[in-house]
């Protein structure tokens, strides 16, 4: 029994230090604001963090228009150029550009 009232104590002790540490640092003497400091760091990170990933799976989207799009264009090309050959019309300095 006197093991674990000395281990209790230890324990009490070492989160009276932990808070006087945190007293120390931050000046917050009020252990409700100290908890409500945490819990509002703690919503901010996961918002940043959603944030993040919200923005991460847009850029991936983006990339993968821009990619099909690209490769849509370069078709486009080829099939102008291919067109130009085959009639034998000859290819003005604005198509010229593009191919």
């Amino acid at each position: 029994m006197k093991r674990k009232m000395h281990k209790e104590m230890e324990s009490s002790r070492n989160i009276d230090e932990a808070f006087k540490q945190i007293k120390t640092h931050t000046g917050v003497t009020d252990v409700q604001a100290m908890v409500r400091r945490f819990q509002q760091r703690e919503q901010t990170y996961t918002a940043l963090l959603q944030t993040v990933s919200s923005s991460e799976a847009k850029v991936d989207a983006l990339k993968k228009d821009n990619e099909e799009l690209t490769h849509r264009l370069q078709e486009l090309q080829v099939d102008k150029a291919e067109e130009t050959v085959d009639s034998g019309t000859p290819v003005d300095s604005k198509d010229a550009e593009i191919i």
